[in-house]
C-alpha cells in the first residue's frame, strides 16, 4: 500500500512537472507551434530524400541519364528545403526559449519579493541563486535544442518506420525486432537516473550555499583560526556532490552500452536479411540503400530518445525546484493578518493588541502583548539577548506577522538595522534610496546630521564612490551611519532604530544621540537597546 503511494506520488510530481513546462511555453505557443510545424514539414522532406536516394541509384544503374539529371535536381531542392527548415525550427525554438527564461526570472524575481519573510529567512540564498541562474538557464536550453529535438526525432522515427513497412513490411519487421526490448532496457535505466539528477541538483544548491556563506564571512573565520572547519564544511558539502555525480555517471554508463547494443543490432539484421534478398533478387540495390539509410533516422533518434530524456529529467528537477520559489507563500494583504493602517488618523500611531509570535521549532517570544503609542517620544525596548527586541521592531514595520493579535500603524516607518546593507552603486545613490527624487545638497545634509559626511568626503571619488555589493570596504560603524542617513532623508514620522550606535566609537555616538534628541519632540521613535546612553533617552522604557 505504502509503495503505490509512493509510485503515485512520483507519477503525480512528474505530471505536475511536465504541466509546468507546458505552462512556461504556453505564453510563447506561437513559437512553439511554429516550431513544431517546421519540424513535421521537415519530416517528409527527409523522407523524400530517401526516396530520391532510390531512384537516383536505381536510374544510374539502368542509365537512365536525362531522368538522373531531373531527380538530382529534384534531391539537392529538397536539401536546400531541409536547410531552411532547420533554421526556422530553430530560429522559432530559440525566440520560444528566450522568452521563457526572461518570464521564469522576472517570476521567481516577483515570488521572492513578495513572499513572506519568514520563509525567506528560512530559504538559503545561495540555493536561490542556483535556481535563479543554473536551474532557469537549463530549462532555456531545453526549450532551445532538446525539446525541438524530441518531437521532430520521434516524428521522423515514427514516419519512417511506416514509410518502411509499406516497402518492405517482411523486412522491416525482422531488423526492428529487437528494438522495442532494448528502448525498454534504457527506459528502465533512464527512470533511475531520473531521482539522481534530483539530488544532485539538490546538493549543488546546498554546496553554493555553504561556499557563498565562507565566501562572505572570510574576515570572522580568519580572525577566529575557523580555516580549517571552514574547508572542511566546503569539501563535505562537495564531496556530497561527487557521490551524486559517481552514481549518475555509473548508470550512465550503461544508458550508454544499452544504447550502442540497440543501436547496432538493428543495422546487423538489416544487413544480413538484405544482404540475402539483393542476392537473391527480391531486394534492388537502390531500394536496399535507401532503405539503409531510413534505418538510421530510427534507431538514431529512438536511441538518443533516452539522452534526451536525460535532459527532460534534469528540466524536470529544475522546475521543481522553480516552483518550489514561485510558490514561496506570499505576504498576505495586512487586514487579514494582523496589521493595518489607520483611515483617517490625524497623528502618528501604534497600536498593538495582544499579539502572540514564536519563530519556528523555536521558544514563544511574545504572548498577549500590547503596546500602543500616539504622541511623539522616545520608547526604549530594553531586555536581556534572545528576548524579542528586534523581533518587535520587525513585527511593527511587517516584516513578520503575528500569530494572533492585531497591530495597527499609521504613518511611514523608517527602519535602522544593526547591519546595514549597502547596494553595488555610488555611496551617493545608497543613501538617496530612501527619497529618490532628492537633490545632492538633502543627501548631503542627511549624511552631516548622521555623522557620516566627514568620512564620505574622504573615499576615492567622495560622495560618487563606489561602495561594492554590501559595502565591504567599509567599517560596520560608516555602514550603520549611512543607514541612519537614510532614515533622516526620508523624514518619516516613525522610527525604528535597532541598537543604532552598537558600532559607533564615543564621538560619532554623541553625534547620533544629539539627532536623536532633537526629533524627540516630532516623531514617534522606538529604539531597542543594550547601551545606558541611548536607554537614557527614554520617554518610556518597555522592558521585554
Amino acid at each position: 500500500m505504502e509503495e503505490t503511494t509512493v509510485k503515485e506520488t512520483k507519477k503525480s510530481t512528474f505530471s505536475d512537472s511536465v504541466r509546468s513546462v507546458w505552462q512556461i511555453i504556453r505564453p510563447h505557443r506561437k513559437m512553439f507551434f511554429l516550431s513544431v510545424a517546421a519540424s513535421t514539414v521537415l519530416v517528409f522532406v527527409q523522407l523524400g530524400q530517401a526516396r530520391l536516394t532510390q531512384a537516383l541509384i536505381d536510374h544510374i544503374s539502368a542509365g537512365r541519364i536525362r531522368t538522373f539529371a531531373v531527380t538530382a535536381a529534384g534531391f539537392f531542392a529538397l536539401i536546400g528545403s531541409a536547410a531552411l527548415l532547420h533554421y526556422l525550427r530553430q530560429l522559432t525554438a530559440g525566440k520560444m526559449s528566450a522568452g521563457a527564461v526572461r518570464d521564469l526570472k522576472c517570476s521567481v524575481s516577483e515570488s521572492l519579493l513578495n513572499a513572506d519573510y519568514r520563509e525567506i529567512s528560512l530559504e538559503s540564498s545561495g540555493n536561490a541563486m542556483s535556481t535563479v541562474n543554473q536551474d532557469i538557464s537549463a530549462v532555456g536550453q531545453f526549450l532551445s535544442r532538446g525539446f525541438s529535438n524530441v518531437f521532430s526525432q520521434l516524428a521522423l522515427a515514427l514516419g519512417t518506420f511506416i514509410y518502411i513497412l509499406c516497402m518492405e513490411p517482411k523486412l522491416g519487421l525482422i531488423s526492428f525486432v529487437y528494438l522495442p526490448f532494448g528502448v525498454w532496457l534504457t527506459f528502465c535505466v533512464n527512470r533511475k537516473m531520473a531521482g539522481y539528477y534530483t539530488e544532485m541538483a539538490e546538493e549543488s544548491g546546498k554546496s553554493l550555499s555553504v561556499v557563498e556563506q565562507v565566501l562572505t564571512q572570510i574576515p570572522v573565520i580568519k580572525s577566529f583560526l575557523m580555516e580549517k572547519h571552514a574547508r572542511a564544511r566546503i569539501y563535505k558539502s562537495y564531496g556530497h556532490v561527487f557521490q551524486q555525480q559517481k552514481k549518475t555517471a555509473a548508470w550512465g554508463i550503461l544508458l550508454t552500452f544499452l544504447v550502442t547494443t540497440t543501436l547496432q543490432i538493428p543495422r546487423l539484421t538489416y544487413f544480413a536479411v538484405g544482404g540475402f534478398m539483393v542476392i537473391g533478387g527480391a531486394l534492388s540495390i537502390g531500394t536496399f540503400v535507401s532503405l539503409f539509410d531510413l534505418l538510421a533516422y530510427i534507431t538514431q533518434p529512438v536511441t538518443s530518445l533516452p539522452w534526451l530524456l536525460q535532459g527532460l529529467n534534469q528540466v524536470i528537477a529544475s522546475v521543481r525546484r522553480i516552483r518550489r520559489l514561485q510558490e514561496l507563500p506570499s505576504e498576505e494583504k495586512p487586514e487579514e493578518v494582523g496589521r493595518c493602517m489607520f483611515e483617517g488618523a490625524p497623528a502618528p500611531c501604534i497600536d498593538i493588541q495582544g499579539i502572540s509570535f514564536a519563530y519556528r521549532e523555536g521558544r514563544r517570544l511574545f504572548r498577549n502583548f500590547s503596546f500602543f503609542q500616539d504622541e511623539p517620544g522616545i520608547t526604549v525596548i530594553c531586555g536581556p539577548s534572545g528576548s524579542g527586541k528586534t523581533t518587535l521592531l520587525d513585527l511593527i514595520s511587517g516584516l513578520y506577522r503575528p500569530e494572533c493579535g492585531h497591530i495597527s500603524v499609521n504613518g511611514e516607518i523608517s527602519a535602522v538595522l544593526q547591519d546595514t546593507f549597502l547596494f553595488s552603486g555610488s555611496l551617493l545613490e545608497n543613501v538617496r534610496l530612501a527619497k529618490p527624487d532628492a537633490s545632492d545638497e538633502e543627501v548631503t545634509d542627511a549624511l552631516k546630521k548622521a555623522g557620516a559626511y566627514d568620512f564620505a568626503r574622504t573615499l576615492p571619488e567622495g560622495l560618487h564612490t563606489n561602495l561594492g555589493d554590501g559595502g565591504q570596504s567599509l567599517s560596520g560603524g560608516q555602514r550603520q551611519r549611512i543607514g541612519l542617513a537614510r532614515t533622516i532623508l526620508q523624514d518619516s514620522p516613525i522610527w525604528l532604530l535597532d541598537e543604532p550606535t552598537s558600532a559607533l566609537d564615543p564621538e560619532t555616538e554623541q553625534i547620533i544621540l544629539d539627532v536623536i534628541e532633537q526629533e524627540r519632540t516630532k516623531k514617534i521613535i522606538i529604539i531597542s537597546a543594550h547601551r545606558q546612553s541611548l536607554i537614557a533617552l527614554a520617554d518610556r522604557k518597555v522592558m521585554l
